[in-house]
Formats: structure tokens, C-alpha cells, sequence
């Protein structure tokens, strides 16, 4: 049995709404690492920079994988469930009733998953984008969740400015696969906007607390 989507296949869900160069003579000294002492030292001539693994993880952040390179890597990743799933003798199916062992995609990124989904090069079958589609959604429904109760009983604040966190927050494959146009972000705006007037200002601090705990158990990935 694939997994079950709203919208996937077309992709609408209808939950929505600088340049560094190194200079030749700079050297990278290797530093000790010890619990205590995170910053790595760059000598450059006679000066020594201290950058902390903030810095450094927040430069590794900038080199994002382009959209080609996460579905390079996505189907990389499901060939190896595929031939893994020779290994152990069963096999990948999208029925579950004809045997073999569903295809889990819950190790692949956001936007390896997106990648698949939109599926710009045609590397991926309709089974894997429908599929994709269904495990990025899931992962939406679970970041969500939390603002279930208070959305259902018109308070959509929490829900409004969850959604407005993510589009900004997702790439362009990402908002795509899930339906995100520019419209529904302003949709998203003018529904935030008419709650707020109602039911007074909410602070983003649960906001945040949510997104982050979210993408550390199932949820939609948050990196603001």
C-alpha cells in the first residue's frame, strides 16, 4: 500500500494558507579540540581569527545542494533500498497486497523528497514522486499537529504563522511539491492578520520552539 496524499501528483495539498576567495597565502591551522574549546584558528599573514563551530556551521549552511544534486542523491538513495531490499530477498512494491515491503523514504531530506517529487529531470517513476509527495506532506501534518485543536476552534494564528515560517523557510522544489505559490503565502498573511485583529497578537517564541522540535522528531526540516 503506497502512502496515502492529499493533492500528491499534482502536488496541491490545500493545507497553505559574498563571494569569498582564499588567498594564497593563508594558512588553516589545525586545532586541538577538547569539550572546552570549539573555535578553530585561521592564521591569515600575522593575524589569527577565532571562528566558533557557530561560524563554521553557519558557512556550511550557505553550501546548500543545488535542486540537481538532491535528486542525484535521492536516487541514489532509493537504488540502495532497492538492491538492499534484493539483499534481504524480498522486494520494493507500492502494493503491499502483492507482496515485498513498502519503500521507505523517512532517511531522505526535505528536499531530496521535494526533488523526487517534482521530479524536474525525470529520474524518478510516478510511484517514487506520488510517494515523495505523500512522506513530505506527512511530515507537514506533523509539524502542524500540535495547532490541530486551536485551528479547528478558528484560532489559526499558530497554524498561519507556522506555515508563513516554512515557506519562507523551504526551497523552491520544497514550496512546489507541496503546492506553496506566492498567493497562498499573501493568503497565509491576510488569515493572520483577520485573527490577530480578533484574538490579539501571539508570540512567535512557541512558534520557533515548535518548528525546531518538530524537525528533530518527524516534522518538516527548520533551520531559522
Amino acid at each position: 500500500m503506497s502512502i496515502s496524499t492529499t493533492g500528491v501528483g499534482s502536488h496541491r495539498p490545500g493545507v497553505m494558507p559574498g563571494m569569498t576567495t582564499a588567498r594564497s597565502t593563508a594558512q588553516v591551522a589545525t586545532p586541538s579540540r577538547t569539550a572546552g574549546s570549539t573555535p578553530a584558528s585561521v592564521r591569515d599573514g600575522g593575524d589569527v581569527v577565532q571562528i566558533s563551530d557557530a561560524a563554521r556551521a553557519a558557512a556550511a549552511a550557505l553550501q546548500k545542494p543545488s535542486p540537481a544534486d538532491n535528486a542525484i542523491t535521492a536516487r541514489s538513495k532509493l537504488d540502495a533500498l532497492y538492491a538492499d531490499a534484493g539483499s534481504d530477498g524480498t522486494f520494493i512494491t507500492f502494493d503491499t497486497a502483492k507482496g515485498g515491503r513498502q519503500l521507505d523514504m523517512s532517511a531522505l531530506s526535505d528536499d531530496e523528497l521535494a526533488a523526487i517529487a517534482v521530479d524536474h529531470g525525470g529520474a524518478f517513476s510516478q510511484d517514487e514522486s506520488n510517494d515523495a509527495g505523500g512522506w513530505l506532506n506527512l511530515r507537514l501534518a506533523k509539524t502542524l499537529q500540535p495547532f490541530q485543536n486551536a485551528t479547528m476552534s478558528g484560532d489559526r494564528r499558530a497554524h498561519a504563522m507556522t506555515l508563513n515560517a516554512l515557506y519562507d523557510n523551504a526551497s523552491q522544489d520544497v514550496r512546489d511539491a507541496l503546492g506553496w505559490t506566492p498567493a497562498m503565502r499573501s493568503e497565509g498573511d491576510t488569515l493572520l492578520s483577520g485573527d490577530v485583529r480578533h484574538l490579539g497578537t501571539l508570540d512567535w517564541s512557541p512558534i520557533f520552539t515548535n518548528l525546531r522540535e518538530a524537525s528533530n522528531n518527524g516534522g518538516m526540516t527548520y533551520r531559522g
